[in-house]
């Protein structure tokens, strides 16, 4: 195989983590003005399976910049799950290691009622496969115990009115999953992600409680598709593929080069 190749890289990923148990495996298509990705995937592992010497060793032969690597020491006893991600383009592709706070947090959120102050909730550490001095951070912040209707505030903030066919759309859906539960007890988690390097201003909502398959948010893909002039006969056979799959995350809002974008990920 030519090691020049994205997909070489995406094998060296699988190779190296194969032998590990895995918590999670998400798939996602990314959506942007005239530009559809769909080669995009993200495979959650246990830290408690890892000795940091392990995850450095795997983190290193993925060519990960040294400076990521003494981050992700600093940083990795605090974690209770390591999620590997890969993202393929057409000229290069991307390795993507996430550290997730989620216990942590949710011990933080007990001990104190009410707690509306945003916790750090994942570091994302991303580099070009290729050439790692391309390279960013990003941090995701977790809004605890917030309704929808905050999270619709939040998105306002983010939105101006140039995007306001984005927010109507990413409104929809969750307006649509809202219906599945009980919102007078419960709400979605909602993050809001930044990077160290660029203009990233953007969000992620988690939908798995409410239980929806793509297929019955299929409206608001077409429309996302229509906003962001995205040719639907190029990619409906693959939309078609995995109606059935469960609507995990909504991400969107601005990438490190401001442009807008939506992202759907969905449960393997």
């Amino acid at each position: 195989m030519n090691i020049n190749k994205p997909e070489y890289k995406a094998n060296l990923l699988f190779n190296l983590i194969n032998n590990y148990p895995i918590e999670g495996n998400e798939s996602s298509f990314k959506m942007s003005f005239k530009t559809f990705n769909k080669i995009r995937f993200l495979i959650g592992i246990n830290s408690h399976n890892f000795d940091i010497t392990k995850l450095i060793n795997i983190c290193s032969q993925m060519l990960m910049p040294e400076q990521f690597q003494y981050l992700l020491k600093q940083n990795f006893s605090k974690s209770n799950l390591v999620l590997f991600g890969f993202e393929e383009h057409k000229n290069y592709c991307i390795y993507k290691v996430y550290l997730e706070f989620w216990e942590k947090n949710k011990q933080i959120v007990q001990k104190s009622n009410n707690n509306y102050n945003p916790l750090l909730q994942y570091i994302g550490f991303k580099w070009n496969a290729f050439d790692n001095s391309k390279n960013l951070i990003t941090k995701y912040h977790y809004y605890p115990l917030i309704s929808i209707n905050t999270i619709f505030n939040l998105l306002e903030k983010i939105y101006n009115c140039k995007y306001q066919n984005s927010l109507k759309i990413v409104k929809d859906i969750i307006n649509f999953s809202a219906k599945r539960i009980d919102c007078k007890k419960d709400s979605f988690i909602y993050l809001h992600s930044t990077d160290d390097k660029g203009m990233r201003n953007s969000y992620d909502i988690n939908f798995y409680k409410a239980k929806v398959q793509l297929k019955d948010i299929k409206t608001s893909i077409n429309n996302i598709l229509i906003n962001y002039e995205i040719e639907h006969f190029l990619i409906q056979s693959f939309i078609e593929k995995i109606q059935n799959k469960i609507f995990g995350h909504l991400s969107g809002g601005f990438d490190k080069q401001g442009n807008d974008f939506l992202t759907i990920y969905y449960e393997i």
